[in-house]
């Protein structure tokens, strides 16, 4: 158990060479095709145009999420990891509440913009676990 729990959440973290500048790049694409998305979808733009973008967001969306992963699973329970996953179930109403697509982005997006520039003490903090896992903060 111990060589499991070292695996998923050693101790400190994984880094790898490179991490910061293709964690920048990706966060860029990301961004830009979101906000494609999100200025399309308030303009009714013809859905063939945004599905790049859309699969752009997805992908840099994932490769980010595997990056965290890389370093330690300990994101997913920190208040950041914990806001990829909400954000997943707020996107995903998009499907029941086609109509209301625009404000849902709107939503996901203003939230993450206040998350990401909040305090690494707020985005780092380990809401489950506290006290046997060690947070990700410092292998930005």
């Amino acid at each position: 158990m111990n060589t499991v729990r070292h695996v998923l959440f050693p101790d400190p973290p994984r880094n790898f060479p490179g991490r910061r500048v293709i964690r920048s790049l990706l966060r860029a694409a990301h961004v830009a095709a979101t906000a494609v998305l999100l200025g399309g979808h308030f303009v009714d733009g013809p859905l063939e145009r945004l599905a790049p973008f859309l699969w752009v967001a997805l992908a840099t969306g994932a490769l980010l999420i595997v990056s965290e992963l890389l370093s330690s699973f300990a994101w997913l329970f920190e208040v950041r990891g914990l806001f990829v996953l909400a954000k997943f179930a707020l996107l995903s109403l998009i499907l029941v509440f086609w109509e209301s697509r625009a404000a849902i982005l709107l939503i996901v997006m203003l939230f993450s913009v206040a998350l990401a520039h909040a305090s690494g003490t707020i985005r780092h903090r380990l809401v489950f676990f506290r006290g046997s896992v060690k947070p990700t903060r410092g292998n930005d």
